[in-house]
């Protein structure tokens, strides 16, 4: 058996048996498979697995009633059951926990999150098993006293002797409170957790004030103990405060009839660790739906965007707009450019924008960044930068450029009378931290920017919120709320951390930590491309309004142009057009088929066609292997007629990617 664990993997499907199998082979855990309920019934009879994962979808006897049935076992008590299904309804949900379950893993499932489930239901029965093991053990030395003095002496010195290697093996420490005299005292372990000092024995109400302050209970007011809160500090001696743990006490009268006049015993630990574990949990879920609520959000809105910058292109193009008219189409332009603006935010956010990383030069970014900040500061605002040469990342400038920038716009706004804004960057071989996006510390060689201002401070009461999407303390039409969840979005998908420090009244510390790489030489940007040269289009988007305008912009500039709403039909058309389309333009995200199918049902037709794919949401992995399977090239929304002309005109010109 593997030190990790035995795990007993049922399901009826072999390709789940296998690839959740070698997941967790791969991690270090032994597993046995059963096809359905009846097989693992059998087999947990021949040896006891240390947890179940079970499908709820299985003929003949589902997993409902199979967990029915292992729950019947007493040798199986404290096994835990994590239930996994593709359905993800709530009945479903409130039966695999009424019938025994622990948890509930939704397929598709992620891998990580499966292995951090799997992994945590482990620590928490190991501990279990380990704590009535305890518990048994302190019973059984307690209830030994006064039988037999020497021999007594002799046992309980032995049973000790495993306790503590018990309570080790587990972190844990004991403790005794005498019910007469309400005072406690704590073996080495458990004094270190509280942050009490040798020999101290603190009054048991001031023990559990210290986990709990709304709770001031002597030990004979307490039928016995099951506690767990944040530590405070120690309250009747001067000792060391431990910091900012989570700590657990349980135990229980030795002797139930003698009560509060007797001993009540039992185990404390630290479960700080596994808290934090279960939080980072809740905090991916939050932030994955919120970033599918941002992604379609900005899907819609990038429709719409298409529409209102294409007709602006367009009139440019076609119509002499008279003078005392610009003005107004220039605030047309202005505002739906914001908004693209927003829009990428949304995305980064979501990470779900195609961005592409590529040998990028800090400096330069960093250099440039201060410089367009330093023109929106104002006279009130003293700006000073040292930025070290040459530094280098895989990154994308212009993401990086508006995570800097947003940082110094909240720091201008942080100093309305008036300050100093430090930007710096660096190279610390020695980087370290913990990081505020993934809640976990980290070390070695970064390049470090840094955004620190004088202003107010952040209050700690909002520091965990300031990177949700629309959280702002500004004054209503001030700001999005959007700056700093772009800003978590650019450093994860620069595989990067972000540390914060902040005090009231003196100001904030913003550092951003990226992995650092050997100086790349420029490319030749000498070549030019020719100008466009128009041919034919075939252009799919299930919006009227986004096709007809890409249409009505492209004939214009001289190309011949077919519109669909229907994939079926656009492929059909491709098929008998003779002589067939130049190019088709798809749009990724339709009802019904996909952009990507529609790409891989043309090119069964036609391994030649050059095809773009249009979008507002497409992430890396999609359009990367879309490319390996001969994607012509990719257009972001809201679209540019001239920059598609362009790359339309490019495909024309060479018969392949621009």
């Amino acid at each position: 058996m593997s030190a990790n664990g035995e795990i007993l993997l049922i399901d009826d499907t072999p390709e789940n048996l296998r690839v959740l199998g070698d997941l967790l082979r791969d991690r270090g855990f032994t597993v046995r498979v059963a096809s359905n309920g009846a097989m693992a019934l059998r087999s947990v009879q021949a040896r006891r697995p240390d947890l179940i994962l079970l499908d709820i979808r299985m003929p003949d006897m589902d997993g409902f009633e199979t967990c029915r049935r292992l729950r019947t076992d007493p040798a199986l008590v404290g096994v835990p059951v994590l239930f996994l299904s593709a359905s993800d309804a709530d009945a479903d949900r409130i039966e695999a926990f009424r019938v025994g379950g622990e948890d509930f893993i939704s397929k598709p499932f992620q891998t990580e999150e499966v292995l951090a489930r799997v992994t945590t239901h482990l620590s928490l029965a190991r501990t279990r098993r380990a704590l009535d093991l305890a518990n048994d053990l302190l019973v059984g030395q307690v209830q030994q006293e006064g039988h037999r003095r020497q021999a007594a002496e002799a046992v309980a010195a032995e049973r000790q002797a495993r306790l503590e290697l018990v309570l080790s093996a587990a972190s844990m420490g004991s403790w005794e409170v005498d019910g007469k005299t309400d005072k406690a005292t704590f073996d080495a372990r458990g004094r270190e957790i509280l942050g009490l000092p040798a020999g101290h024995r603190p009054a048991w109400r001031d023990v559990v004030r210290m986990i709990d302050p709304g709770r001031t209970q002597s030990a004979a007011e307490d039928a016995g103990c099951d506690l767990e809160g944040w530590l405070q500090p120690p309250i009747e001696a001067a000792g060391t405060t431990p910091g900012r743990r989570r700590v657990r006490l349980r135990g229980r009268w030795l002797d139930p009839v003698s009560g509060a006049q007797g001993v009540m015993a039992g185990v404390i630990w630290d479960v700080t660790d596994e808290y934090l574990l279960r939080d980072r949990l809740f905090q991916k879920e939050r932030l994955e739906a919120l970033g599918l609520m941002a992604g379609g959000v900005a899907h819609d809105f990038n429709n719409q965007l298409a529409v209102i910058l294409g007709e602006l292109e367009i009139l440019s193009l076609t119509v002499s707009v008279p003078a005392p008219l610009r003005p107004h189409l220039d605030h047309i332009s202005a505002a739906a450019e914001a908004s693209t603006s927003l829009i990428k935010d949304l995305l980064t956010f979501a990470r779900r924008r195609d961005m592409q990383l590529a040998p990028t030069n800090v400096s330069v970014v960093v250099g440039q960044a201060a410089r367009i900040a330093t023109r929106s500061l104002g006279g009130h605002i003293r700006c000073s930068t040292t930025i070290a040469d040459d530094i280098w990342t895989m990154g994308n400038a212009v993401q990086l450029e508006n995570a800097i920038l947003n940082l110094c716009i909240n720091a201008r706004d942080a100093m309305l009378e008036g300050g100093r804004l430090d930007i710096q960057l660096s190279i610390n071989p020695a980087g370290s931290g913990i990081c505020r996006l993934c809640r976990s510390g980290f070390s070695g060689t970064f390049a470090e920017i840094v955004v620190a201002d004088t202003g107010l401070g952040i209050p700690e009461s909002i520091r965990e919120r300031i990177f949700d999407p629309f959280f702002t303390t500004k004054a209503e039409g001030s700001g999005t709320g959007l700056g700093l969840s772009a800003v978590l979005g650019c450093v994860t998908s620069h595989d990067g951390h972000l540390t914060l420090t902040s005090e009231i009244g003196r100001g904030t510390r913003f550092t951003i930590h990226l992995p650092v790489i050997r100086p790349t030489a420029p490319a030749d940007m000498a070549a030019t491309l020719p100008s466009p040269r128009p041919g034919s289009v075939l252009v799919l988007d299930d919006q009227e309004s986004v096709r007809e305008v890409i249409a009505h912009g492209l004939r214009h500039l001289g190309w011949e142009v077919a519109v669909f709403s229907d994939a079926d039909a656009a492929i059909a058309a491709w098929q008998s057009t003779t002589p067939r389309f130049s190019i088709a333009l798809v749009d990724m995200v339709m009802p019904r088929m996909s952009g990507s199918a529609v790409f891989r049902r043309i090119r069964q037709i036609d391994q030649t066609a050059q095809i773009v794919i249009m979008s507002g949401q497409a992430g890396n992995e999609t359009i990367h292997a879309l490319r390996q399977e001969g994607l012509a090239g990719f257009v972001a929304k809201p679209v540019r007629l001239r920059e598609l002309a362009q790359t339309l005109s490019g495909l024309i010109r060479t018969g392949g990617p621009p």
